[in-house]
């Protein structure tokens, strides 16, 4: 049985979702002073901790 029709494959949809979060990362670590890469995350205007999306 063929489920889907013109979807992206595993392989393609993992290296869509690297390049996403490659640019989300490139984004915060832009925008914010406080910017964990090991993490993902930054520290935002309140002082708490955010995942980087």
């Amino acid at each position: 049985m063929h489920f889907g029709s013109g979807g992206l494959g595993g392989a393609q949809a993992r290296h869509r979702l690297r390049g996403i979060q490659k640019a989300s990362a490139r984004y915060c670590a832009e925008r914010w002073a406080y910017y964990n890469p090991v993490s993902g995350k930054y520290m935002g205007d309140d002082g708490e901790w955010h995942a980087c999306r």
